[in-house]
């Protein structure tokens, strides 16, 4: 099962125990994103899934604007159990994952996607 949100710049897939968020194109702009937090909440809600998989490989740079919203919807989400992102690059990834720790969110960020999924699919 699949929907997309901003013109299919960004689609939501339902996979085995998680929804793989892919982006060719970060939201733009605070409403972009809340339309896209809005997607995720209610595929979470419809697909009854807790953890999120994100490609960004494929995205250009979000706004800083945008990332605040997104990581403040991330941190205060009641039920988000788990995000897993891949990146480009390690160097990204180690960011993300400093960032992560330092929000206390159970969040990382992977290189290659089969450790991104081994991770996310971790019973607890």
């Amino acid at each position: 099962m699949r929907r997309e949100v901003l013109h299919g710049s960004v689609s939501l897939e339902r996979c085995a125990g998680y929804i793989k968020v892919w982006h060719t194109r970060s939201a733009r702009t605070a409403s972009e994103a809340k339309l896209v937090c809005e997607a995720m909440d209610d595929a979470m809600k419809e697909w009854s899934l807790n953890r999120l998989l994100f490609d960004s490989r494929d995205a250009d740079e979000t706004p800083k604007e945008v990332g605040a919203l997104i990581w403040g919807w991330m941190t205060e989400h009641p039920t988000l159990e788990r995000v897993a992102t891949v990146v480009h690059s390690k160097e990204l990834a180690d960011s993300v994952n400093i960032r992560g720790v330092g929000k206390e969110l159970r969040i990382r960020s992977f290189s290659a996607s089969p450790a991104a999924i081994r991770w996310l699919t971790l019973l607890g």
